[in-house]
């Protein structure tokens, strides 16, 4: 019998996440089954939820590290380039990609070694830096976003479109149930975790 195997451009990515087969897993699963009030079927829901969504992530840092990029400079380079051509203080950009201050800065540096940002100070207020994409930065964002969104698309190249409906339906019922049994501080803060 022949193969039915989707090609993909991209190279299969290292293994992310805890397998099912594990036996933690399975012993976590099987007193799920036993005990009263808990449900095997939403547990290994949950479970493999987490355990494709870190495959998914790993695909992704993979893909960020060969550019020498992480999440946090990801996400600043595409905030950047949405805003370009104004620039950006650091707390802008905290609001615009979800990151706190102390990852913007270690970004924002990073991205200014590999010359793909540059800072200018606010001449009436020395204390305050704006910043904004170079050439080479503007060239990085663009290939980096095409690249991700790419990767994304293969990734989910084996799941047709009422599929893919219903699970971003469970992506957000899951995201609501997860808010409402752990405190606001708990809770991410928006956008895309690719870390």
């Amino acid at each position: 019998m022949a193969s039915s195997a989707v090609s993909s451009p991209h190279p299969p990515c290292a293994p992310g996440g805890t397998r099912v087969s594990t036996l933690l897993v399975q012993t976590l699963l099987t007193m799920a089954r036993q005990r009263q009030g808990l449900s095997e079927h939403r547990c290994r829901t949950v479970i493999e939820f987490l355990d494709a969504s870190e495959s998914v992530r790993a695909c992704i840092r993979e893909q960020l590290a060969a550019d020498r990029l992480t999440r946090p400079k990801l996400a600043l380079l595409v905030a950047l380039f949405a805003l370009d051509p104004l620039p950006a203080s650091p707390s802008d950009l905290a609001q615009h990609t979800g990151l706190d201050r102390p990852s913007v800065s270690v970004a924002l540096a990073g991205l200014q070694e590999q010359k793909l940002v540059r800072g200018r100070r606010e001449p009436t207020d020395r204390r305050r830096t704006y910043f904004r994409l170079t050439s080479a930065g503007r060239t990085a964002a663009d290939r980096a976003a095409v690249q991700l969104l790419r990767l994304l698309g293969d990734i989910a190249r084996l799941m047709p479109a009422g599929p893919q409906t219903r699970f971003r339906l469970g992506c957000t019922l899951l995201e609501s149930g997860a808010n409402a049994t752990t405190t606001a501080s708990h809770a991410p803060r928006g956008g895309i975790p690719l870390s």
